[in-house]
């Protein structure tokens, strides 16, 4: 053991120091609580050593645990959970700020995709009111009330409208519905010509009776020509005569040739275009070669042109629909009033012969109207 007073070794048990003569005391009651004697040789065992000075044994599991140590573990195991806390919570507000910016931006698209739909653009016709309320419903998102009256107006049917694009002559006739016009504008060929037609809107003219075939007959005379040519063929299939744009008509009127010849009789192999001339009488036909020189059609639109002389219609009676074409499956506009006017732009003939009323009502909106509905002004 070692004296407490100047630290050298002295014997076991001795109580006073052979070299400072200080008192020595017990080891047990110095230091109990840090000082051990190795279990092999029993010598006194410094503070923290690990193995015994004496006889090299190990002694490090003969001291007590330092309790000091727990309390720091303690602080940092909290320290890292409550800094894992702290990366969860920036973590999920991130996530958040990230899904309510996407919302808002999806919420923006449509918003936007709402007011092109709504954009509704007819040629001579004011645009529509838009709508870019994404909470209403679709019912509410199709029908509108113009600011300038209280007619509920249905949008998609607006949109889905037949709109008429004609370019008719003002110096067209009409008959049974019906616009023509005979044109001599140098074509070189007879699909030149119906192309030309369907340029305006029209076709090569199709004739469906005897009194249609008369008034084409009396108005080639009455305009100085003496040939005029419409949209009958058998340039597919020799002998095989047929309508252009897919119109079916079970009329013919062909004549006899000054060689007593029943028409046609494809003279030459050229031949293959219906036309009047003068010097078949009565509008009967015949089978001829389309050329420069005999380059006059008829165009036929299934319109007449109202308005040039801007007509006006008011309506006869509440409920009247207006519909966005002329077909009874057709969708409704919107619902008339007695008495509201309507200007008439065009009369629309179907192949049927049903008659429908092409008009423009106050809030610039287009559709079609049965004629009986109307009083003509």
């Amino acid at each position: 053991m070692k004296c407490t007073n100047c630290g050298k070794e002295i014997s076991d048990g001795t109580k006073f120091c052979k070299y400072c003569g200080a008192q020595v005391k017990a080891q047990s009651d110095f230091n109990n609580s840090f000082t051990k004697i190795c279990k092999k040789c029993g010598a006194s065992l410094k503070e923290g050593t690990r193995f015994c000075d004496k006889c090299g044994t190990p002694v490090y599991s003969e001291f007590p645990v330092d309790d000091e140590s727990e309390p720091k573990k303690s602080k940092n195991l909290w320290r890292i959970i409550f800094t894992i806390l702290i990366l969860l919570v920036l973590i999920g507000l991130g996530m958040l700020a990230f899904s309510l910016a996407k919302a808002f931006s999806s919420f923006n698209d449509t918003g936007d995709n709402q007011n092109q739909e709504e954009e509704i653009v007819t040629e001579g016709v004011t645009n529509l009111p838009e709508e870019s309320d994404t909470s209403k419903t679709k019912s509410e998102k199709r029908d509108s009330t113009n600011d300038d009256t209280d007619a509920i107006i249905d949008q998609e049917a607006v949109k889905n409208t037949a709109i008429i694009d004609v370019n008719i002559p003002q110096e067209a006739v009409t008959f049974g519905g019906h616009s023509y016009c005979i044109f001599d504008n140098g074509c070189e060929s007879w699909n030149e010509a119906e192309e030309y037609c369907e340029s305006r809107g029209g076709y090569l003219a199709v004739i469906n009776s005897s009194k249609e075939n008369e008034f084409l007959y009396d108005y080639m005379l009455n305009t100085g020509y003496d040939q005029v040519f419409f949209g009958y063929t058998d340039q597919n299939h020799e002998g095989t005569w047929e309508w252009v744009a897919g119109k079916k008509s079970e009329y013919q009127n062909w004549g006899i040739n000054q060689k007593g010849e029943v028409e046609p009789n494809a003279d030459s192999e050229y031949e293959n275009y219906a036309h009047m001339n003068s010097e078949m009488h009565d509008g009967h036909w015949n089978d001829k070669r389309f050329g420069k020189v005999t380059a006059c059609y008829y165009c036929e639109w299934d319109v007449v042109n109202y308005q040039e002389n801007d007509y006006k219609g008011k309506v006869v009676h509440d409920d009247v629909l207006l519909k966005n074409n002329s077909l009874d499956e057709a969708d409704d506009i919107l619902k008339l009033k007695s008495g509201e006017e309507l200007k008439v732009l065009y009369l629309l003939t179907k192949d049927n012969g049903e008659e429908w009323y092409y008009v423009q009502h106050k809030t610039g909106v287009v559709g079609y109207v049965r004629p009986e509905a109307l009083l003509i002004n």
